[in-house]
């Protein structure tokens, strides 16, 4: 909940200098508008897997059309509640640019707070509302007006009375209406003038931030420090995160995504180390993107997975990096294959449906029923092996790019969620009774029975190892 922010990027190109004045003439080719501010720190948590739930205030004019309109084109699990308010001025913020060179930055805003237009528009009734059905709530506060001293105070009783974790990032200096805030993400320069002390080096800024964690009852701060990377501050320690950018690109919003990456991080529950250098993942992808975008998990998937490491996921969670990870290889251009099995004991006959699938696309997943779904399947005896100790296994064989783990009885979800362009299934499945065939047919996909290998199954395999009963 914050501020929503219009963000217009024109894109051009420098040809000559103006006779009337030294200045740049820009031949301008496209605008892009873009949802910004506390939308962007939304769009973010949505595309790294997370949830949300959009709280703010756009005005009766044409800024605050074009803002919805971008909303609007957003695949929301929910729908933000953004109010129409008639004498507001939507912030917009319009960045010329040269290839990837920011010439100008034109701000249009009001100043100063408006505490009756978030109150007045019933929000604050709204995020009370919904407290007891978030895991994390994030205020966005970029001082545009929309969350004056006494409205974020009002938020934060509210969500404290819930239980809920709060996430502030605020410009303001004055941290007094977020006293009681789960973790704040000041930059170096905030932190500076917020604390009044120098920064200048790690032990400094890290006693100024926890000076105002005492005084204002926060629980921990995650200090962006640009090129220095991050610094993780708690009452009785403090450590540096180095930065992982490859190249710097483009910084706008880099520090929605730190915000969204930390939440959704912290949602589920990640220790906060673990969820900052989740975070600083992020923001390193971010800044080598151009303009205000979003950074999906499977991007982050890929960027911390050791050098051709394999992922495995759980269906059930990691749905959403799943779909971005796919969407990855299809955007390079490659071709995504799937098959799916208990794979109890891993034997030549699984090994060759596997291999025969991997060689007939550029990107294999792998799904690996679950130790329920394997029981209801194959009885109360099985399975032999539990799925952790199989996807590892399945993970293993040359040409599988992703493992995921799935507790139905079938894989349509899966087949439905990847939208595979092979689906591969052992011989003895006829074509009716390969689940997600007709579907993949339908789309142009191909479906490939792998010739099985005599002699070998796991039902056999556990005979074998199953001692005669003595007479």
């Amino acid at each position: 909940m914050g501020d929503l922010i219009l963000d217009t990027f024109t894109q051009g190109e420098v040809r000559r200098i103006s006779p009337e004045a030294p200045v740049p003439v820009l031949v301008c080719s496209e605008d892009t508008d873009i949802a910004g501010g506390a939308a962007n720190v939304a769009a973010n948590v949505e595309a790294l897997g997370g949830h949300a739930l959009l709280f703010g205030v756009a005005g009766d004019d044409a800024p605050g059309s074009r803002l919805i309109a971008c909303l609007d084109r957003l695949p929301w699990a929910t729908p933000p509640v953004i109010p129409r308010r008639a004498g507001w001025q939507t912030p917009h913020k319009i960045r010329y640019r040269a290839g990837a060179q920011h010439l100008l930055r034109v701000d249009y805003e009001a100043e100063g707070d408006q505490p009756e237009a978030f109150e007045s528009a019933g929000l604050l009734a709204a995020v009370e509302a919904a407290a007891g059905a978030v895991r994390m709530a994030v205020i966005s506060d970029y001082r545009k007006g929309t969350l004056a001293p006494a409205v974020c105070r009002g938020i934060m009783a509210r969500l404290r009375q819930h239980g809920v974790p709060v996430l502030v990032d605020t410009k303001s200096t004055d941290l007094g209406p977020f006293a009681g805030a789960t973790l704040i993400t000041p930059n170096l320069g905030e932190l500076a003038k917020s604390a009044g002390r120098p920064v200048g080096s790690l032990d400094e800024a890290a006693d100024a931030a926890r000076g105002l964690l005492v005084a204002h009852d926060i629980g921990a701060a995650v200090v962006t420090m640009g090129a220095r990377g991050m610094l993780i501050v708690e009452r009785d320690r403090h450590r540096h995160l180095p930065a992982l950018a490859r190249q710097l690109y483009d910084v706008s919003g880099a520090g929605d995504t730190v915000v969204a990456a930390l939440a959704v991080a912290l949602a589920e529950d990640m220790a906060l180390d673990e969820a900052t250098r989740f975070a600083n993942t992020a923001a390193a992808l971010a800044v080598e993107k151009p303009g205000t975008g979003v950074v999906t998990r499977g991007e982050v998937v890929a960027r911390t997975a050791p050098p051709h490491a394999v992922p495995v996921l759980d269906a059930s969670r990691d749905g959403a990096a799943l779909r971005a990870l796919v969407a990855t290889w299809r955007a390079s251009g490659l071709r995504v294959g799937f098959t799916n099995g208990c794979f109890d004991i891993l034997h030549p006959g699984h090994l060759k449906i596997i291999t025969e699938a991997a060689a007939h696309c550029d990107r294999l997943v792998v799904g690996v029923n679950t130790d329920h779904s394997v029981k209801r399947l194959k009885g109360p005896s099985r399975p032999v092996q539990p799925e952790d100790i199989r996807a590892m296994a399945v993970r293993g064989v040359p040409g599988v790019a992703a493992v995921v783990t799935f507790a139905d009885d079938t894989p349509a979800a899966l087949i439905a969620a990847i939208e595979p362009d092979l689906l591969a299934k052992g011989s003895d499945y006829t074509l009716d009774r390969i689940v997600g065939a007709v579907e993949t047919i339908a789309r142009g996909g191909t479906v490939l029975r792998v010739p099985l290998l005599d002699g070998h199954s796991t039902s056999g395999l556990i005979r074998t190892m199953t001692p005669e009963p003595s007479r």
